[in-house]
Parts: structure tokens; C-alpha cells; sequence
């Protein structure tokens, strides 16, 4: 319970705060002050506008929602159970998203989220490795802890070497 606990915040960061922080240049805070739906599932797969974009979509909601799949399953012992709570947070994040004007609210993200978390619980039942996946869930947590501490600075080489404390003549 304690590594979910840890983990939640990091669904809520890149989900339901991306319009008040950045990671580099992965996207821009102000493109999440809107409210929209999509409900055409995988529409900017059909017509994307970069190819980008669509890559970091699929691979970023699917990723971010294993975790939690993996950790899940640990509490629950039950595949379905799992992916219904999945399904759940990732039904909360795109109604709040869309209360809220916090960004896109997209049937795409439903699905991939909650195919993470299926993908995690799968894991998790053919590889019962309990404390394995709380340590991963937990390192990849921290990774994103850090990210975002570093947010802004990170692709300016000037930012990164002034936030890690070495001194001018470093350059």
C-alpha cells in the first residue's frame, strides 16, 4: 500500500499538473489550459501531425499506468479487479481534466491507461515477484520525482550545470 501511496502522485503530476510544470521540452504547460473531448479513439494515430506526438502518447499513458497494474495486483489478486480500478483512475483523471479545463480528455488515454494497467497486472500474475515490482514501481517513481525537480532546466545545459552546483569554470 505504502509503494501505490508513493506512486499516485506521479499519475497525478503527468496527468492533472502537466499545465503547471515541464520536463524538458516534452511539452508545452500552456497547450493543458483547455477543455476538449475526443472521442474518436486513435484519431490522431489516423492524422497525426507529427510523428512524435502520437509515439509519446501511447507509449507515455500505457507506461505510466504499469505500475500501478504491477502494484495493484499485489493488493487485489485479481487481474480483473485490477483493471477495473485502472479503468476507474483513468476515468476520474479524464472527467476532472475535463471539469477542470487541465487538458485534453480523450478516449485514447482511457484505453491505453487502462491496457497498462492490464499489461502490470498480467506481469504481476505470471511473475509473482512481489518485491521486485514494488522496487521498480518505487525507482521509476523517483526517476519522475527528480524530473520534475529538474523540470525546466532540463535540455538547457546552462540550467542543468548551475542546478547541480558546479561552478562557472566548469564550462
Amino acid at each position: 500500500m505504502k509503494t501505490l501511496l508513493y506512486y499516485f502522485p506521479v499519475i497525478v503530476l503527468l496527468t492533472l499538473l502537466k499545465g503547471y510544470f515541464v520536463i524538458g521540452h516534452l511539452w508545452r504547460k500552456e497547450a493543458h489550459h483547455l477543455r476538449e473531448i475526443q472521442l474518436v479513439p486513435f484519431n490522431d494515430l489516423i492524422a497525426p501531425s507529427s510523428w512524435f506526438g502520437p509515439l509519446f502518447n501511447v507509449v507515455g499513458n500505457v507506461v505510466l499506468f504499469v505500475p500501478l497494474g504491477l502494484i495493484a495486483y499485489q493488493l487485489l489478486r485479481d487481474v480483473r479487479r485490477t483493471v477495473a480500478l485502472g479503468l476507474g483512475i483513468s476515468l476520474t483523471i479524464e472527467v476532472l481534466q475535463f471539469v477542470f479545463a487541465l487538458g485534453i480528455s480523450d478516449t485514447d488515454d482511457l484505453i491505453l491507461n487502462t491496457f497498462g494497467a492490464l499489461v502490470g497486472a498480467v506481469v504481476a500474475k505470471w511473475l509473482p515477484w512481489d518485491r521486485f515490482w514494488r522496487w521498480c514501481t518505487i525507482a521509476f517513481a523517483t526517476f519522475i520525482y527528480v524530473l520534475y525537480l529538474l523540470g525546466p532546466r532540463l535540455g538547457s545545459e546552462e540550467a542543468m550545470v548551475e542546478a547541480l552546483g558546479f561552478s562557472a569554470a566548469y564550462h
